[in-house]
């Protein structure tokens, strides 16, 4: 997905799982996200205590780097847990990567809860843009 948005000339910020079927380039090597952990550029974060570093790496076979963000699961901050924020624009500082997925994941949490508490995807399966508009706002009033 990452790739398939870079080539429509836009840029990416999303959250990566941790998983061992994902494989990053670093150095020539193909690595998975928890061996990637150690290696991350750590300096004293004084603007974000949540950031612990970051690391550029490459994804696919087409060799497009992105940067990797480190940041501390706020939900499981006592396991010393942390998750991956991806930006495709390397230029960016961490802070504003970790700011910007902030933004996005509001939405996301409020498409969640639509779908859990309003029935959003169980009551209406058409395809119409208009229509699912106005079941939208009938299921907000609601």
């Amino acid at each position: 997905m990452i790739l398939e948005t870079i080539k429509l000339d836009s840029d990416v910020v999303c959250r990566m799982k941790r998983t061992s079927k994902i494989f990053f380039g670093y150095q020539g090597k193909q690595i998975i996200s928890e061996r990637l952990f150690p290696l991350i550029h750590r300096k004293k974060w004084q603007e974000d205590p949540r950031i612990i570093g970051f690391i550029i790496v490459t994804i696919w076979k087409n060799r497009q780097k992105i940067k990797l963000v480190f940041c501390k699961d706020q939900s499981k901050s006592d396991t010393g847990d942390f998750q991956m924020i991806a930006s495709s624009d390397i230029a960016l500082s961490s802070l504003e990567i970790i700011q910007m997925y902030g933004k996005c994941w509001k939405i996301e949490t409020f498409f969640k809860m639509c779908k859990t508490y309003l029935n959003l995807t169980k009551e209406y399966e058409g395809l119409n843009y208009d229509t699912m508009a106005a079941f939208i706002s009938i299921v907000f009033l609601r």
